[in-house]
């Protein structure tokens, strides 16, 4: 848990963003939504990223994978 806070709570107290960063209604937040389990799949596997939001917008997604039976 402590690479996890590393990545995400502690960079934002480190560069002296204050409390109007974060994942909170009202702040600025920029983010990737990640396809994990949990925050161990995320940070040491490819998880897949389907959404990335610049101060809480989102900027880039991408289409779920579709497979098509054709028989």
């Amino acid at each position: 848990m402590n690479s996890y806070r590393f990545v995400t709570v502690n960079g934002a107290k480190t560069l002296h963003l204050g409390d109007g960063y974060g994942i909170k209604v009202g702040n600025d937040a920029d983010f990737v939504l990640m396809d994990a389990a949990n925050y161990h799949q995320a940070l040491n596997e490819d998880a897949a990223v389907p959404a990335s939001y610049r101060k809480g917008k989102l900027i880039a997604s991408t289409e779920p994978k579709q497979i098509k039976v054709l028989f």
